[in-house]
């Protein structure tokens, strides 16, 4: 198997360093599936995100708030494990848990961490997205 830039063995796996890619991340929840599956674990979608989590207590608190933040305003799709939000940009978000934190006088995680987490540890977590379609007279005409 090839090593990448910023990745190294551990057993079977290969497990990714700081370089982090949203290819490395999928090829290594594969190998970790194969894994598992040939251990008869099942993983859940915590337990894949805790793979990826930095271990500090800045992050762990980070990843508490967005874990409950999502569950609260963010609609779980049926059959599936995604997670829908409103139409909003990653900004906002992070303005809102950069104010709880501060008003909890608690420290945050800078915006770009907070971006790399949600890739990271939610990738499941998606914003809709207003389609040109949807905005169209004709379907306008048909909500009306």
């Amino acid at each position: 198997m090839e090593k990448s830039f910023g990745e190294r063995q551990q057993g079977d796996l290969l497990v990714p360093q700081n370089s982090y890619t949203c290819a490395s991340r999928k090829k290594y929840l594969k190998q970790l599936d194969v894994l598992c599956q040939n251990s008869g674990i099942q993983l859940t979608l915590d337990e894949e995100a805790c793979v990826f989590l930095p271990n500090s207590d800045l992050s762990l608190q980070c990843y508490a708030w967005m874990k409950a933040h999502f569950s609260l305003i963010g609609d779980e799709e049926p059959n599936s494990h995604e997670i829908h939000l409103e139409p909003c940009y990653i900004k906002d978000i992070y303005e809102e848990y950069k104010l709880d934190q501060e008003v909890n006088g608690s420290e945050h995680l800078k915006s770009t961490q907070f971006g790399l987490m949600w890739q990271k540890c939610f990738p499941y977590v998606n914003s809709h997205v207003y389609s040109q379609y949807y905005n169209s007279s004709k379907m306008m005409k048909i909500h009306r």
